[in-house]
């Protein structure tokens, strides 16, 4: 009838016994019979709107390093910190008609 049953994969019993449980039910019918929204989002930000920056950022900038010490920092700075992204924050939400 829905797709209900297919958020229990696998030959586990329990999941077999959810599936046959949720063979006869849907959403639209049974969970939410007059209507409504059901979602959720997140906020992701790249890290450096976030997070503090971290020591690479010294590293690279420091002369009496390295050319070579001062490289790695600098893509290590660049790839796990200015290209990352961080989740800010996470909401869900339901409105029933």
């Amino acid at each position: 009838m829905g797709k209900l049953p297919e958020l229990y994969p696998g030959e586990d019993a329990a999941n077999a016994t959810a599936r046959e449980q949720l063979a006869e039910k849907s959403l639209t019918h049974d969970y939410f019979p007059h209507g409504g929204v059901i979602g959720a989002g997140y906020i992701d930000v790249p890290r450096a709107l976030a997070e503090a920056p971290p020591q690479e950022l010294a590293t690279l900038l420091d002369p009496s390093k390295n050319v070579l010490t001062r490289l790695t920092a600098g893509l290590t700075y660049v790839n796990d910190y200015l290209l990352k992204n961080t989740i800010w924050a996470s909401s869900h939400f339901i409105f029933r008609a």
